[in-house]
């Protein structure tokens, strides 16, 4: 599993959940986007900050209500 590989790459290059990219966003944006709870449980144990905010004041979590109101707009 996927959830199993992003542990791995944590243990061997723990800065990778601090990665962002030009946006200021970054995995946890994206676990949250793609609606990856797997995920998203790995780096909150693994210490992500949830917090954190993109270029335009977006927490990761807000990309949750989006993915949502996306999916509401396609049925």
């Amino acid at each position: 599993a996927r959830h199993t590989q992003l542990l791995a790459l944590i243990k061997s290059e723990p800065k990778t959940i601090h990665a962002r990219s030009a946006d200021g966003r970054g995995i946890l944006w994206w676990a949250y986007e793609f609606g990856r709870d797997d995920m998203i449980s790995v780096l909150i144990e693994a210490g992500i900050d949830t917090k954190t905010t993109d270029r335009h004041g977006n927490k990761p979590i807000s990309m949750q209500e989006t993915r949502r109101r996306l999916m509401e707009n396609e049925i």
